[in-house]
Parts: C-alpha cells; sequence; structure tokens
C-alpha cells in the first residue's frame, strides 16, 4: 500500500505512471531514473509515503500499549522527560526518531545521543495512528 501511494504521488509531481521502485545498498527506498526522494511506512492496515525534493522520511505507528522501559533504548534523558508520559507520546518520539534518521541516514546507533525534542511539532495523530514526515 505504502508503495502505491508513492507511485500516485510520483505521477502527481511528474506525470510518470508506474515508478520504479528499488533499495539502496542501505536498504532505502528510493525511485529509478528520477531525482525525487521517497520514504515509505507502515504499521497495522496503514501505509504512509513522503515524496520529496530533499532527503525525506516518514513514520507511522499504530496506537497501541507499550512499556515506558523502552524509552530508555532510544530516547535521550531530555525526551524522556518531556515525552514519556504516555503511550502515545513514547510512539510520536518513536516516528519522529525513526523519521529522522530515515531522512538523514544516520545510524539506529545514533538515535540514543541525538535529541530531537525541537522537532515535536512535526509529529502528528490521525485517527488511531500517530507519525511524523521530516525533510531536510
Amino acid at each position: 500500500a505504502a508503495e502505491y501511494l508513492a507511485g500516485e504521488l510520483i505521477f502527481r509531481r511528474t506525470g510518470r505512471r508506474d515508478p520504479v521502485i528499488v533499495q539502496d545498498e542501505r536498504g532505502r527506498p528510493f525511485f529509478r531514473g528520477c531525482s525525487l526522494f521517497l520514504s515509505l511506512s507502515h504499521s497495522g492496515d496503514y501505509a504512509a509515503a513522503a515524496v520529496s525534493d530533499r532527503p525525506v522520511g516518514i513514520d507511522i505507528e499504530r496506537l497501541r500499549p507499550v512499556s515506558p522501559g523502552i524509552l530508555r533504548l532510544f530516547a535521550t534523558e531530555n525526551e524522556q522527560a518531556l515525552f514519556g508520559g504516555t503511550e502515545e507520546n513514547i510512539l510520536r518520539l518513536w516516528t519522529l526518531k525513526e523519521a529522522y534518521f530515515k531522512a538523514t541516514g544516520l545510524p539506529f546507533a545514533a538515535w540514543k545521543k541525538t535529541d530531537l525534542s525541537e522537532l515535536w511539532e512535526c509529529t502528528f495523530r490521525r485517527e488511531n495512528v500517530v507519525g511524523t514526515v521530516i525533510e531536510k
């Protein structure tokens, strides 16, 4: 579903139908023969795609129970203090981190060291899904 959405977005931007989506050496998706950047995400029955002239990252997560203890694995102390209060905030922070690192290409090991609290406004909630879109 996310690839279908990406195809519709590329059609709206370029008029091209059926673009070929492939992966680079790091497993990140891109359109073959097109200079636009691409990011895909899915969670449960939900899918999302982002296409941009600049590096872009998108992530969504279906709202569900999560343990507050998971924060210590990926959040800075500041992020834990600011956003660790509810399951929704924990999942929004996860999507913020994942979208940021999809856009920048930094490895998972950098998540705990990189405070993104200033980008909180990039997160959103729609129905039973939270997410983030980041352009760099």
